[in-house]
């Protein structure tokens, strides 16, 4: 039995990071429907969450994350350079979804950057010297906090680094916030 659509009906591929977005070719048979159907018990049970808002954010709170993105990147807009840390979320109201903080490398914000840094445990001289340390921070585990705002009619939501975990810690931290989430304990 066949997938139900030709090559040519399937939708576009999707882009990823640092990806063209497409798939390379591979010589394996096309993916059958019966194939598909020893999930189909699997995918009934399986619950979905609604949709956020179209900004992605979260509920305010208290979490766990583990770093899986540590770059400088540019703003779409003007190409300022920016700070940007993504995070899985382990623990917390939206466990298992994606989180980021992002902080605008201007004069102004720059003691934004140095306090993050220092509450991941890193404590550099200068910030020309932050691109070498950069891969150092993949995969650390931090415990981090969303919080929502409203500044000018515009809803923003922050995400504030508070501490990098020791790896003896993870489980406990996880627990606890897992708990706080449980009973709907903010902060």
């Amino acid at each position: 039995m066949g997938t139900g659509w030709d090559q040519q009906d399937a939708p576009p591929a999707r882009g990823g990071h640092g990806g063209s977005g497409r798939a390379q070719a591979r010589d394996y048979a096309p993916v059958s429907n019966d194939e598909l159907a020893q999930w189909d018990d699997a995918w009934r049970k399986a619950e979905v969450r609604e949709r956020r808002d179209g900004f992605g954010n979260k509920p305010d709170g208290r979490y766990i994350g583990q770093i899986k993105i540590a770059r400088i990147d540019r703003t779409k807009a003007d190409g300022t350079p920016m700070f940007v840390i993504g995070l899985n979320i382990l623990a917390g109201p939206a466990s298992g979804e994606y989180t980021h903080r992002r902080v605008m490398s201007n004069s102004d914000q720059v003691r934004y950057i140095k306090q993050d840094l220092y509450n991941l445990g890193l404590d550099i001289g200068m910030l020309s010297a932050l691109p070498d340390y950069l891969p150092s921070l993949i995969d650390v585990c931090v415990e981090f906090a969303l919080k929502t705002n409203t500044k000018n009619g515009k809803t923003y939501q922050n995400c504030y680094l508070n501490r990098a975990l020791n790896p003896s810690d993870i489980d406990a931290a996880i627990d606890e916030i897992g708990a706080l989430d449980d009973n709907e304990v903010p902060f």
